[in-house]
């Protein structure tokens, strides 16, 4: 083999009168060359691959410090809220327990209503997360249970707020049916003539007294009751000045000999609301209230409506 075929020989023309120049190259130094040009062409792009890779993995990193500093952010919001839930369901309890101390016996259609069914139960019972107690748990499942128990909480907030509402509705109910009913004795004083026969102070002879007399100081106030609407304001002979009651139930009250009226026909009254005061007007021995209840138009004895109540206070009138 010759030794220039193992040379290159390379002419450069730098015009077409000048002379030219003629350099030769091995051609193992030109393999040597391309090479090295080619190693280094595929090492740098390695290079610059690993770069853009690592680019890429540094964003997910930074989007997932970011997502994951968003989600501590919102548990702790989540616990917070739990924790005011716990407290509103703990006033709401309380709040439930004084209306069912209200009402005394509660009804066995409201029997069981805001209470845990515990029967026929079983399985783990994870207690609500503290802070404390998050960071020693994997994160996702701190999540998971918190968010499971807001829903709990709130679910437990509506049976609650539902059962206060039934608890009320039952509570008015019975509040309307005790006010409805003449269990108030309208003036303080001493029940001098019960309802029945007597002897008329005014004859001698026995007559029937349709109501109680009840003997206090003039000028002391007369209450209706109960709840009702004033049906008359006026004056008999033998009543005096007097005030009709109309209250539910096909129930009125009469409140005669009064020294003065303070209401007005078709007036609304509630239960304990003064409606005159004591005097000695009409067919009457003395300041004394004549108080009366009928029933459909029928005249009956008072003191039963009265017995009835907690306070009972006609038992001290009659001592």
């Amino acid at each position: 083999m010759s030794q220039s075929s193992e040379k290159y020989t390379i002419l450069i023309m730098p015009n077409h009168t000048a002379q030219p120049y003629r350099f030769s190259i091995r051609k193992k130094t030109v393999k040597w060359f391309f090479g090295l040009l080619t190693f280094f062409l595929v090492a740098t792009t390695g290079v610059f691959a690993d770069y853009f890779a690592m680019l890429g993995r540094m964003t997910t990193l930074s989007g997932l410090r970011e997502e994951t500093q968003t989600q501590h952010v919102q548990l702790k919001v989540f616990q917070d809220a739990i924790r005011q839930m716990e407290k509103r369901l703990i006033q709401l309890t309380e709040l439930g327990q004084k209306v069912r101390m209200m009402l005394g016996p509660i009804p066995r259609d409201l029997e069981g209503q805001g209470h845990e069914d515990r029967s026929g139960r079983g399985g783990r019972e994870i207690p609500s997360l503290l802070p404390g107690r998050a960071q020693a748990v994997e994160e996702g499942l701190v999540w998971a249970l918190t968010q499971q128990r807001l829903v709990n909480l709130q679910g437990q907030l509506e049976r609650q707020k539902q059962n206060l509402i039934d608890l009320t509705g039952t509570l008015e109910q019975q509040h309307a049916e005790w006010t409805a009913l003449p269990s108030l004795l309208p003036v303080s004083g001493k029940i001098t003539s019960r309802f029945g026969k007597r002897t008329s102070p005014f004859t001698g002879m026995l007559a029937m007294h349709e109501g109680i007399d009840i003997a206090a100081p003039f000028g002391s106030p007369v209450v209706s009751s109960a709840d009702g609407v004033i049906i008359q304001a006026s004056a008999d002979p033998m009543l005096g000045k007097y005030v009709k009651i109309r209250h539910r139930y096909g129930r009125d009250t009469y409140y005669a000999h009064l020294s003065r009226i303070a209401v007005r026909p078709s007036r609304s009254v509630k239960q304990g609301e003064i409606v005159g005061y004591v005097g000695n007007t009409g067919l009457s021995t003395g300041p004394h209230l004549h108080y009366e209840v009928h029933m459909q138009g029928r005249p009956v004895d008072p003191l039963p409506y009265i017995s009835r109540t907690q306070h009972q206070p006609w038992r001290d009138a009659l001592s």
